[in-house]
């Protein structure tokens, strides 16, 4: 489960001292590595000032200011080292007007139950902190579907109080934030591997046992160039397409290809250019080109990745 680690201390690290310490003495693959690095964590959400300080040094500087974020507008990066990072995210209370509310909730992911595709310690650094609820899953066998039942289990409801450190754990913890109480602030360290552009992150509906939706960022955009290339593509759009269909390295990024490459080819061919995914190791790849080649409707499939955001 999601670990709360008991680690008082009133001694007091900066940002630079943190990094060094990650980079030497962390293995960021290792959940007990990170688990046993809470305490460094801890001494350095004891520094008052690293917010502030951070805050006032970009405020001074709009021309670089937050230029390796790419997170929503609640995150502020902090530093970063080889394979992870540092961040501070800001949890605000429920605003006062409910269309308000609405907004504040899309862009904070509250009442919003997910998993990650990373590792992550968090702390509470700064006001009383968001309430949590939080499952766990077992991702052996989930192919990431939405509306896949998943077996989940409710594990806790707990907050992120000031200098409570937690650890979730990549592709097994879900939680669901809700508002704070008062403007609260907590810092993470978040393992960063290369490898985690390759696995999928989800949203759940707790209430049913499912998956809502897959939200693999780089999958929407490498789907979002194949479903254009179904439209605008050339001569040259079908042979990167032939190649991605046999060679990426995500299903569905595979699917939407071979989805496109059939499209730009005359009818003749099409069905050629499914047979190539036949032997694909991922079962939706195949079991869509069977369905084409079967007499399936091969627009649906299309349909499907003119609208990218659909497929998570």
């Amino acid at each position: 489960m999601a670990l709360t680690i008991a680690c008082e201390t009133d001694e007091i690290l900066d940002l630079e001292s943190y990094i060094a310490y990650v980079q030497d003495k962390v293995d960021i693959r290792d959940e007990d590595s990170i688990a046993d690095s809470a305490i460094k964590l801890r001494q350095l959400a004891n520094n008052r000032d690293l917010i502030v300080d951070r805050m006032n040094h970009e405020l001074d500087d709009w021309t670089s200011f937050q230029t390796d974020n790419f997170y929503t507008s609640q995150t502020m990066m902090l530093g970063r080292g080889n394979e992870f990072y540092v961040r501070a995210n800001m949890w605000l209370p429920p605003a006062k007007l409910s269309q308000d509310q609405e907004w504040q909730d899309r862009l904070f992911y509250y009442r919003v139950p997910h998993d990650h595709n990373f590792s992550f310690l968090t702390v509470g650094h700064f006001g009383s902190g968001y309430e949590t609820t939080i499952w766990e899953y077992d991702r052996a066998g989930v192919k990431g579907e939405p509306g896949e039942a998943v077996a989940l289990r409710l594990l806790e409801r707990t907050a992120l109080t000031h200098g409570k450190v937690m650890l979730y754990r990549a592709c097994r913890d879900i939680h669901s934030q809700e508002h704070p109480k008062e403007c609260s602030i907590s810092i993470n360290l978040i393992a960063s591997p290369p490898e985690i552009i390759k696995t999928d992150q989800y949203l759940f509906d707790t209430d049913s046992n499912k998956i809502s939706a897959n939200v693999q960022k780089q999958a929407a955009a490498h789907i979002f160039l194949c479903a254009l290339a179904q439209h605008m593509g050339n001569g040259a759009t079908a042979a990167v397409l032939e190649k991605i269909s046999q060679t990426h390295y995500l299903p569905k990024v595979r699917l939407a290809a071979v989805t496109a490459l059939a499209a730009l080819e005359p009818e003749k061919s099409r069905n050629d250019v499914w047979r190539s995914v036949l032997p694909d190791k991922d079962e939706t790849v195949r079991g869509s080109a069977v369905n084409v080649l079967e007499g399936g409707n091969a627009m649906e499939i299309e349909q499907m990745f003119d609208n990218p955001e659909s497929t998570g």
